[in-house]
């Protein structure tokens, strides 16, 4: 029974010795995000976390000073601290509820930057449950505000998944001189040097003038359909998109029924550093099937090697392709 009760004791000074810090970092204006979910899977740990915070937040109050404050404050003296407080579990709903509080009115006003390097896929939600997957070498900048839900997606490719907003803020993305406009529906964009493709899985999206997110749009997309914009942002008609390379990617694949191989190249280079050069032009009509990872450039250069007549040269950390000379 002793052992049993210094157990305790040692846990629960553990426990308070942590609330403090909790405390004191809570105090900060900039609470991250990482802060934020960490606090509060360290309350949902144990029970005798919650109830340390809540003793070292009452004590906080009533002295309004940290610096005399130490582990065992729970033990004896504790009754004290308590005094008056009535109702532990209301105090940390409260405590809980103003940090959360507190981090989401700072987000709503600003600006979140995600990134991937070349290679790298990432998939984030955001406050209001939509999320964005963003592909290889992608670049996002989320901004929320009481109005609108903006994202600008400055290069790369990523895909949206948005959700009905209950405040019934539009969702819009900006690519450019161009941007999207929705309120919950499915699509991908991507940006390339040959300009950006716009493609609806779910629902409908508008395409607008990125000057006038309020004005008319210029063209509805809606499920199943896509649109090209060249450099300048002129659209075409729209037109039947790949849904299926759209969800290959997202699963971390690349998928070819008889592309060119010119094509099937470009689509590598995009996820290695590594790069594939196709040294000689004959080759880039080449068609290719098959299905691989988006990191298994060098298989697929192997594969080249052995099912065509082509030659693989490993030169300045990069893949040339070349044809085979002839042995007659």
């Amino acid at each position: 029974m002793v052992l049993d009760n210094w157990k305790k004791s040692t846990q629960s000074q553990k426990a308070e010795a942590k609330a403090i810090d909790w405390l004191k970092i809570n105090q900060k204006l900039d609470l991250s995000e990482q802060e934020c979910l960490e606090f509060i899977a360290w309350l949902e740990e144990d029970e005798a976390n919650q109830i340390a915070y809540d003793r070292i937040e009452a004590a906080w109050q009533l002295t309004g000073d940290m610096t005399n404050m130490s582990a065992t404050s729970g033990t004896e003296g504790s009754s004290g601290i308590l005094k008056g407080v009535r109702n532990i579990t209301a105090i940390a709903a409260v405590i809980l509820i103003g940090v959360i509080s507190a981090w989401q009115l700072r987000t709503a006003s600003e600006q979140v930057n995600y990134q991937t390097s070349v290679g790298e896929q990432f998939v984030t939600t955001l406050d209001d449950g939509s999320r964005i997957h963003l592909n290889t070498a992608t670049n996002v900048t989320v901004d929320y505000d009481q109005e609108v839900r903006h994202v600008r997606l400055h290069a790369g490719e990523a895909f949206f998944d948005v959700e009905k907003d209950p405040q019934g803020r539009p969702f819009i993305v900006e690519t450019g001189s161009k941007s999207v406009r929705v309120v919950g529906t499915q699509f991908n964009i991507h940006i390339s040097g040959e300009g950006t493709s716009i493609d609806v899985l779910e629902g409908t999206v508008e395409l607008i003038e990125t000057e006038k997110e309020n004005g008319p749009a210029l063209a509805t997309i809606t499920q199943g359909l896509g649109v090209r914009l060249d450099p300048n942002g002129v659209a075409a008609a729209t037109e039947p998109n790949q849904s299926q390379d759209i969800l290959a990617w997202q699963a971390g694949r690349l998928d070819f029924f008889a592309d060119p191989l010119s094509s099937v190249v470009n689509e590598f280079n995009r996820y290695s550093v590594k790069k594939i050069i196709i040294a000689d032009n004959t080759l880039k009509d080449l068609p290719i099937s098959g299905s691989f990872r988006v990191n298994e450039a060098p298989a697929f250069v192997e594969a080249l090697k052995e099912g065509f007549d082509i030659d693989v040269e490993a030169e300045d950390g990069q893949f040339i392709l070349k044809t085979k000379p002839s042995t007659r």
